[in-house]
């Protein structure tokens, strides 16, 4: 599920190859102090991500994760890896299916595989 996730979600992190490029077009340094800050937040949320694909399990902070993606969108629209709806609409889905998938009452296992 989050094969196709991840590297969408690696490309808002400041290990995208354009970042340091993109970062230099900013002369005000509040700018560029603030699209390091959503790097660095989106990089954590793109670890713990990569950290429940690895152990099969279901990601829990989509939420936050989304908000950060949004102000990413908000504040940097022009951002050169900006396929910020349709990574939005994976986070929804995938969020979606964990919340019907945890609320069910269906004994089944939430791992994923």
């Amino acid at each position: 599920m989050y094969e196709n996730l991840l590297p969408l979600i690696e490309a808002f992190t400041d290990n995208y190859p354009g970042y340091q490029a993109y970062e230099d077009t900013f002369v005000d340094k509040a700018k560029k102090d603030r699209l390091f800050e959503l790097a660095e937040k989106i990089a954590g949320f793109y670890s713990g991500l990569n950290i429940s694909r690895g152990s099969y399990s279901i990601y829990d902070n989509f939420q936050l994760l989304s908000n950060a993606i949004s102000d990413m969108f908000l504040e940097y629209s022009d951002h050169p890896a900006a396929r910020f709806s349709e990574v939005l609409m994976m986070i929804k889905i995938i969020d979606v299916i964990e919340q019907e998938v945890s609320s069910s009452g269906n004994p089944m296992d939430l791992t994923l595989e």
